[in-house]
């Protein structure tokens, strides 16, 4: 045993030598054998469909589809499927051995089969899906749940909105664009068609001529100006041609020539407010650099004595293109005026009761000049022989002194007016002792 070992041992050597000789003897002829294998499993597979694998294709998303079907019942779908089952479906395809590697989720569609529902609620719809490459054995979930809802539908004007470089420095002609078409038709689930409120059409203004010839894109907003989804409801035009004029627009305070008021005499404005206090016109380049106010058209309203309300119009409008109000509210203050006036010679009565006894007034005017302060009309109305003025001696000892006045109308003193503070020097002397 041991010496048949050994030879075996001994012939290894030769035996690898023959082995790798036939390895490599004739390699191109081994290299071509093993090419053509590979060709003719490649033909096989591809000339053989019945040799076919099972795919699973994940995340598909479901493809919104089916709406003639619900709106020849008048229905519509107020699910957004897309949203709410966006790569939530598992598809598992069928697919030839040839086609496996194309097969991917963008060969594959789903949609909902909306066949059968006749009347608005919430519906459990099958799911049917179709792919370029083999066929579908299995969808997961097999159906989706779908809101249906009565199909409505509403005609609403486009209104422009205009955005851009210098929208705030031209006028873009809002009100006499060429929009076509000038309204669309929305269509959808009643209660989305019911919270659309306008359509706009959003024009860009950059790169600006004296003519604008743009398509925009239009939005359906609510109430608020948010933008609705439109992937449920449908418009009769996704886009609005617009051509309009473009003119400089300024915009100017309102003012008024108060010398144009006629006020009673003692009467004054104490202020002239304005609602709105700035009106924008718009117009060619030439007559809005010229411009610095509207003039505006004041009404003969006879001598004013009293605050007063009135709405006045502007004039010479015609020349412009836009503006942005043809009116205004003109608030006036007025207040009667306060006036001073000096009387001379006003005639002077002394009151001594607060002198000592023993004492007298040796020397005093007899006439005085004063300056009364009031309203307008109760100056007026003083006439300089009602007035007198009554000076008020006190004094514990002889001597000159200087006394304060009291104005008196009529004999009485008038609250309502005020006098400027006077005073009077008069001389006090001893009472002089007359004989027995």
């Amino acid at each position: 045993m041991k010496e048949y070992v050994s030879r075996v041992k001994a012939a290894l050597p030769g035996i690898a030598r023959a082995v790798w000789g036939i390895l490599t003897r004739r390699l191109w002829l081994k290299l071509l054998s093993l090419l053509l294998a590979l060709v003719l499993w490649t033909y096989i597979i591809s000339s053989t469909p019945s040799l076919t694998r099972t795919k699973l294709i994940e995340n598909v998303s479901v493809t919104p589809s089916g709406a003639n079907t619900l709106s020849a019942y008048t229905l519509a779908a107020s699910t957004d499927i897309f949203a709410a089952y966006q790569n939530s479906i598992d598809v598992s395809v069928v697919v030839p051995q040839s086609q496996y590697s194309l097969l991917a989720a963008r060969n594959i569609r789903v949609t909902p089969d909306y066949t059968g529902i006749r009347s608005p609620g919430t519906y459990d719809v099958p799911l049917v899906a179709t792919t370029t490459y083999g066929t579908v054995s299995k969808i997961n979930p097999s159906t989706i749940s779908v809101t249906i809802e009565n199909l409505d539908s509403r005609v609403l004007s486009i209104e422009p909105e205009f955005v851009g470089e210098d929208s705030d420095k031209y006028w873009y002609g809002e009100s006499s664009a060429n929009l076509n078409p000038q309204q669309i038709t929305v269509s959808g689930p009643a209660s989305l068609v019911g919270q659309v409120k306008s359509v706009k059409a959003v024009v860009d203004t950059s790169g600006r001529g004296t003519v604008i010839r743009k398509s925009a894109v239009t939005q359906l907003l609510d109430a608020d100006e948010n933008a609705l989804p439109t992937t449920l409801l449908t418009r009769s035009s996704n886009t609005c041609y617009v051509v309009l004029e473009v003119y400089p627009k300024k915009a100017l305070n309102v003012t008024v020539d108060t010398d144009q008021l006629r006020l009673k005499e003692g009467y004054q404005i104490d202020s002239v407010s304005f609602q709105p206090s700035q009106i924008t016109v718009a117009g060619s380049a030439e007559l809005i650099d010229a411009l610095d106010y509207l003039p505006l058209d004041i009404p003969d309203l006879g001598e004013i004595s009293s605050s007063f309300n009135a709405t006045l119009s502007f004039s010479e409008l015609d020349e412009f293109r836009y503006v942005s109000a043809k009116s205004v509210y003109m608030n006036v203050s007025v207040s009667e005026k306060t006036v001073s006036h000096q009387y001379v010679s006003v005639p002077v009565s002394l009151d001594v009761s607060g002198l000592a006894d023993g004492l007298y007034v040796s020397s005093a005017p007899d006439q005085a000049d004063i300056t009364l302060t009031g309203l307008y009309s109760q100056i007026a109305a003083i006439e300089p022989s009602a007035l007198t003025l009554r000076a008020m001696v006190t004094a514990d000892q002889p001597g000159e002194c200087s006394v304060p006045v009291q104005v008196l109308v009529n004999g009485v003193v008038d609250e309502r007016v005020e006098a400027a503070e006077t005073f009077l020097s008069v001389i006090v002397s001893p009472a002089r002792e007359v004989a027995p």
